[in-house]
């Protein structure tokens, strides 16, 4: 009986982080941004350094995970299509574009949901009132065909 029951627990440790790199993940801005919606191409752009203001001209503070990060390892790759430890350079200079590195998903909902130009990405689950999250390609992340699955 011991014995299946340490089985069992080691399957699901096993298991655990496999299932979390399935999660959705959501795109989330300040709950009063004026932004509802983006393209895939146009957060590309934004984690990639070459769109630097929103609309308003206010200048988007683009917020990351670390490198070892699951989410950041998924969005990376379904995003920017680039290993989590690529860097990018500004549009015609040798200069790194640089995010906001944020240790945890709840450090990144704090920050996001305190600084009005900021954007972010969430596992669907830590979404909460805090932060609005923005239909990417008018898909949310409960959608089927949504990118971030």
């Amino acid at each position: 009986m011991i014995i299946n029951i340490f089985l069992l627990l080691a399957l699901l440790l096993i298991e655990a982080p496999c299932l979390a790199q399935g999660e959705p993940i959501a795109i989330v801005v300040h709950p009063d941004s004026p932004i509802n919606s983006l393209t895939w191409s146009q957060l590309e752009r934004i984690y990639k350094g070459k769109q630097v203001t929103w609309p308003n001209g206010e200048s988007i503070v683009a917020t990351n995970r670390p490198p070892s990060n699951p989410l950041r390892k998924q969005f990376y790759q379904a995003v920017l299509r680039a290993k989590v430890t690529q860097q990018f350079l500004r549009p015609g200079s040798p200069i790194p574009f640089k995010t906001k590195r944020l240790k945890s998903e709840k450090a990144m909902k704090r920050f996001v949901g305190r600084v009005p130009s900021a954007i972010g990405y969430l596992a669907v689950n830590d979404v909460d009132i805090k932060v609005k999250v923005l239909r990417m390609d008018g898909r949310l992340p409960t959608d089927p065909d949504y990118k971030l699955q």
